[in-house]
């Protein structure tokens, strides 16, 4: 079974948009008339609930992300996964250590452009071929699902999992229609939670921790045994350690 790199497998759901800026460039160069150029941009304005313009920042920002990423002494660029909007950057993937989610964090901040950092990577080992194999599965039958629902907008979401947690960002048209889309994902063999940064059009984004909601639960949880999740901001953000392991930062910052 072939397994396709996290880049890969996002880059399905930029084709369109991107295909039709590119369009929009021959357009201007006169090979073709220019009502195509024109018409090209408006059909992004139209299908995307954020703008052309916002859509290329964002473009931009992950592009830059993703360069740093393997400038990196240990490049991280084939384990952390990137996804932007209106400047948010959701950072997915999984790692041996903390001092790696940190690292990912830092070099997201080095990105012009950046407004929040939400960082969602998994330190664990049981990123292995068989598990690509299956996040790579579930993240393809939940496009296919919402793609086959004429009333969701599948270009708003994006969509990564990541042994089996599938994380969505996005903009969504109606409250409805962000239920639609968690009820698909939560109900797919082999999810065990669904965590959502998308917000309503129309309404701020979301604000402290996501929206959650979980295919099945074997037992409650211990006290005290609840995952922690951070967005970072840069004045929250720890220095990274060089040549020596490092404890993440405890009390009041972490939600």
């Amino acid at each position: 079974m072939v397994v396709f790199s996290p880049q890969f497998r996002r880059a399905g759901a930029r084709v369109a948009p991107m295909l039709l800026l590119t369009l929009a460039g021959v357009g201007n160069s006169g090979c073709v008339p220019l009502v195509i150029g024109a018409g090209a941009a408006t059909g992004v304005t139209i299908v995307q609930e954020r703008s052309v313009g916002a859509a290329l920042d964002d473009t931009t920002i992950r592009l830059n992300i993703e360069a740093l990423l393997l400038k990196e002494e240990e490049p991280m660029a084939g384990k952390v996964g990137v996804e932007v909007l209106e400047g948010r950057v959701l950072l997915t993937g999984a790692v041996h250590s903390p001092d790696d989610r940190i690292r990912a964090t830092s070099v997201a901040w080095r990105s012009p452009g950046v407004k929040e950092v939400i960082n969602e990577m998994q330190v664990t080992d049981k990123s292995g071929l068989g598990n690509l194999a299956k996040d790579s599965w579930i993240t393809t039958k939940l496009r296919t699902r919402i793609l086959a629902d004429t009333s969701i907008m599948d270009i708003n979401y994006s969509i990564e999992t990541v042994n089996g947690v599938i994380y969505l960002l996005g903009i969504a048209k109606t409250q409805e229609e962000l239920s639609r889309v968690t009820n698909y994902a939560r109900n797919i063999s082999g999810v065990e939670r669904v965590v959502s940064y998308v917000r309503v059009n129309g309404q701020p984004a979301p604000q402290g921790a996501p929206q959650e909601c979980h295919r099945r639960r074997s037992h409650p949880r211990a006290r005290g045994s609840s995952r922690r999740r951070r967005s970072w901001s840069r004045r929250s953000l720890p220095a990274i350690s060089s040549g020596r392991r490092r404890s993440l930062p405890d009390p009041s910052p972490w939600s």
